[in-house]
């Protein structure tokens, strides 16, 4: 039972209000969702419960008098918004007069205020002054944001003028507004508009792409071989089909793929939400990657040192057709995903892939999240088949080179390590890819279905196939150079992991203490941007990181050859274009203060350079 303790009086609060619930021995900030009978109300932390009238109580905010004794008039909204108020608020900005709520036995309105006005768009934890009695407002905002609090400005007025006139007047400084009022207040569904603006060039880039890629990633495998590895000769095309595809390739990567699918929908693991998407809804996610990471590096340890299976053998003749396999598979699945998208409701569709283009939207993916009975392909594929497939070959290279040698090379051994240790902190914060631009923006199409299931598993193993096939060049690489590309690596993890693990504890425990004195900027969404630690340095402190590692994987195979380096060469590209693109949909998203953040933090990724 709920502990009772002298409750708030009784009043009759209407859907969508902002009250004061006692819940878990506490009073929490909540929104009512239904008042027919109880009262149906839903948490800031997003769970959904039901509470009598008597453990609800008014959210009342500090408001600043006015000269004259009205009552409270509920006004339309401003036409200009402050920066830092969402979109969704329904309080008015003006300076209310005093509420006499209990005339005539008319239900009670609740107070509305102005709201302090900060005197820098950047929040401190500082001269926090908002007023705590009677569960009055707090300052926490929404996704991933430390609230640390407002310096205010006392703004004195006598007359029923806009606050935001007074903050144009004061050099355009940032409302503080109480997350209370505008967290839990989602968009209200809304149809999906034709997409405008196209990417990579359209249908005829789409087009291309489809065709380059596949093609690239033959190039390197014919290119890069125990023959040859060079840009410069002609390699060798067999025109057989057996070169290309079998059977037993076929079986093999369908395997594969249903054992991480069945891996995936085992009742074992954590069940999460993710973030709200661009309806106001959340899915409902289950965090077991990691196990099944393990459980599939078991099972291959076991088939290949006690069975005496030669995976290993297998997997090294037949990577072309396993490839090929992939190309093909990832084309079906999209095949079908597509249809399927054309059944989808409007809501559920991908705002970046809803052109009316069939390959554009073929390509970027027609559906956001696209589920069949509850299992999330987008959400699976982006971790389990192609990251765990990956590090499956790279085990096969260093056996395959254990099992002809008797020992490994050091920069082999190296690279494996290096990769596997990416694959392990991917899937053991698995729940953190739950915040990125793939899951909760990105549509699943073409683009992903093929990154996920062909370009990753076989061409970032593509050092260490090199590493294999020509070990006299890798015997010759200098011990100093392995552990400068050691060092290097670790130094670029932990850039990575730090600056991911602040963007995720941001956004999810913004009252964490190591955001004590931390600084962020208010946005219009009720959303907060982080501008301290790693995310004070560059706007993209984990592409940083990120970028270090991709190096440290080549530099283990020396200087002799260009292909091996063809990754980090590539990667570069990838995440100039992604930062190139990130900042434009940010910008659309949070308005002037992306501005004032790129103001104060002018480089994407590398300080000083870009």
């Amino acid at each position: 039972m709920m502990k009772t303790q002298s409750p708030a009086r009784i009043l009759i609060r209407r859907p969508g209000e902002h009250v004061k619930v006692y819940f878990g021995g506490k009073w929490e900030p909540a929104v009512i969702l239904d008042n027919k009978g109880q009262y149906r109300v839903k948490m800031d932390n997003g769970e959904v419960t039901t509470v009598a009238g008597s453990f609800i109580k008014v959210v009342k905010f500090t408001q600043s008098r006015s000269s004259s004794r009205g009552r409270v008039r509920l006004r339309s909204r401003s036409r200009s918004r402050s920066p830092a108020r969402s979109r969704q608020t329904k309080s008015v900005d003006r300076s209310p007069r005093r509420s006499r709520s209990r005339s005539r036995g008319r239900i009670p309105a609740e107070p509305l205020s102005a709201t302090p006005v900060a005197a820098a768009s950047v929040s401190t934890k500082k001269n926090l002054k908002v007023k705590a009695e009677n569960g009055a407002g707090h300052a926490v905002a929404s996704e991933g944001s430390t609230v640390a609090a407002t310096t205010e400005v006392p703004v004195k007025t006598t007359k029923r003028i806009s606050v935001r006139l007074v903050q144009v007047a004061a050099n355009k400084v940032t409302t503080w507004q109480p997350e209370s009022m505008t967290a839990d207040i989602k968009a209200p569904a809304h149809q999906v508009q034709k997409t405008k603006k196209r990417e990579f060039g359209g249908a005829v880039g789409v087009l291309a792409t489809m065709l380059l890629l596949p093609a690239v990633v033959m190039f390197l495998r014919l290119s890069c071989s125990k023959v040859q590895c060079t840009l410069w000769k002609r390699p060798h095309i067999s025109l057989s089909i057996d070169a290309y595809f079998n059977w037993q390739s076929a079986a093999v990567f369908a395997g594969w793929f249903l054992f991480q699918a069945v891996l995936a929908m085992l009742p074992v693991g954590l069940l999460v939400k993710g973030l709200p998407l661009h309806t106001g809804e959340t899915l409902t996610y289950r965090l077991n990657g990691f196990l099944a990471f393990v459980v599939s590096i078991v099972v291959f340890c076991v088939a290949t040192l006690y069975l005496n299976y030669p995976v290993e053998t297998f997997v090294y003749q037949n990577w072309m057709q396993l490839a090929c396999t992939g190309m093909v598979f990832s084309t079906l699945l999209s095949m079908l995903l597509y249809a399927k998208s054309r059944r989808a409701p409007n809501k559920a569709l991908n705002p970046y892939g809803n052109s009316g283009n069939v390959f554009y939207d073929f390509f970027m993916g027609h559906e956001l999240n696209p589920r069949f009975m509850n299992f999330d392909l987008k959400f699976f594929c982006e971790l389990r088949p192609g990251l765990i497939g990956w590090t499956i070959i790279n085990f096969c290279m260093v056996l395959k080179d254990y099992r002809e040698t008797g020992m490994p090379s050091y920069p082999l051994l190296l690279v494996t390590f290096f990769q596997f240790l990416y694959v392990f902190d991917a899937l053991y914060h698995e729940k953190s890819v739950l915040t990125t631009f793939d899951i909760t923006q990105e549509g699943f199409g073409w683009m992903l279905a093929f990154g996920d299931l062909v370009w990753v598993p076989f061409t970032y193993t593509l050092q260490t196939r090199y590493l294999l096939e020509h070990r006299e060049q890798a015997v010759d690489v200098s011990c100093v150079l392995l552990a400068l590309a050691f060092l290097l690596h670790m130094v670029g993890f932990w850039i990575f992991r730090t600056a991911n693990g602040q963007k995720d504890m941001f956004r999810n425990n913004p009252y964490a203490p190591a955001f004590a004195n931390m600084q962020s900027l208010p946005t219009p969404s009720g959303k907060r941007i982080l501008i301290s630690g790693w995310w004070g340095v560059v706007r993209k402190p984990n592409y940083l990181g990120d970028l270090i590692m991709a190096i440290c994987w080549s530099l283990p195979c020396g200087f002799g050859h260009l292909l091996p380096w063809f990754y980090p060469i590539y990667f570069a590209v990838l995440l100039v274009h992604r930062a190139v693109r990130d900042d434009a949909a940010c910008r659309l998203k949070y308005g002037a203060v992306w501005d004032v953040y790129c103001q104060r933090v002018k480089y994407r990724i590398i300080p000083y350079i870009f």
